[in-house]
């Protein structure tokens, strides 16, 4: 006679007779380090355990961006030093500029106009025929028109 079945499928705990070696060698770890494990639960005692093992590369990525900061500091202070010799000599040279002036176009320019004051014309920003007009006598029309 046939009879019904089912199939009954039962899980059990299986004690794992050596212990949690994992969560042993963390705990060792964070003791060793002085750091009280008490009252942490797994994923507290992990927290502790990786922020324990980054504090090395830590300390090495701080050290680094220390000396980093120095050397830009030392950069910057030397292109400042640079743009203020440079400026004053292009001030020396022109009438109606200053040094600040030429520190606000930055170190580059003023490394392009120290190069290139042989080639350049005269910087008189604002001159319309005023006196001391380093453009006096000076027509860029007829210069056009000869051309033509």
């Amino acid at each position: 006679m046939p009879v019904e079945v089912t199939v009954k499928v039962e899980y059990e705990i299986v004690s794992n007779q050596e212990g949690d070696t994992l969560k042993d060698t963390i705990l060792a770890a964070l003791n060793a380090a002085g750091i009280s494990t008490a009252g942490l639960d797994d994923v507290q005692a992990l927290a502790a355990y990786n922020a324990l093992q980054a504090k090395p590369v830590q300390d090495r990525l701080t050290a680094a961006n220390g000396k980093l900061a120095e050397v830009e500091l030392a950069a910057n202070a030397a292109a400042a030093a640079e743009l203020d010799g440079i400026a004053a000599e292009l001030a020396a040279n022109t009438k109606s500029l200053t040094a600040d002036d030429f520190k606000a176009m930055g170190l580059a320019r003023c490394k392009e106009l120290k190069t290139n004051t042989a080639k350049a014309a005269p910087v008189a920003p604002g001159a319309t025929g005023a006196a001391g007009d380093e453009f006096a006598g000076y027509s860029l029309n007829a210069q056009l028109e000869a051309t033509k």
